[in-house]
């Protein structure tokens, strides 16, 4: 899902923005005075945190490519292991929206979705599968936004948002 996460790179402003409006709706709080040029002020911030998810990913993703040279087990293993950690990353993709928008830090949104690590797996897993099928695939990215906002709202916002 190397792919995703370039794609998402240039997106993501956008589904922050999106993600925002969402919380506003879900939460009836009124939304910050969010326009461009906020977005414009945000932006180091933005390209900041891609560049840790970037630094988080090409690691992992380097040694798993590895151990597809590793003959029999790599073949029957590595393939598992790459869902399960793209499972993983695009959870972290998609949650980190609403993270951002609160300036929680990567590494305590990491910490964060760890201690519900089963339920954001699962989230990954099935954006991740739907991403396969042709034509939700169109629409699957901003239906990620709005589960991983949903789940902002419920299970981390009163602990990690700050006062707005």
């Amino acid at each position: 899902h190397g792919w995703a996460l370039s794609e998402e790179a240039i997106q993501s402003p956008n589904h922050g923005l999106l993600a925002e409006q969402l919380e506003g709706r879900l939460t009836g709080k009124p939304l910050s005075d969010s326009d461009w040029s906020g977005l414009v002020k945000d932006m180091p911030r933005i390209i900041k945190r891609e560049w840790q998810k970037l630094a988080y990913y090409l690691p992992r993703a380097l040694v798993l490519l590895l151990l597809y040279f590793f003959p029999g087990f790599g073949q029957t293993i590595a393939p598992v292991l790459w869902f399960v950690f793209s499972a993983w990353i695009l959870s972290i993709q998609y949650c980190d929206y609403p993270f951002d928008y609160h300036k929680v830090s990567f590494r305590h949104m990491l910490s964060a979705l760890r201690q519900n690590k089963t339920d954001n797996m699962q989230f990954g897993a099935l954006v991740s599968l739907f991403t396969l099928i042709p034509l939700l695939n169109l629409v699957i990215l901003p239906v990620a936004v709005f589960g991983a906002t949903a789940m902002w709202v419920d299970r981390h916002r009163a602990q990690l948002a700050l006062h707005r």
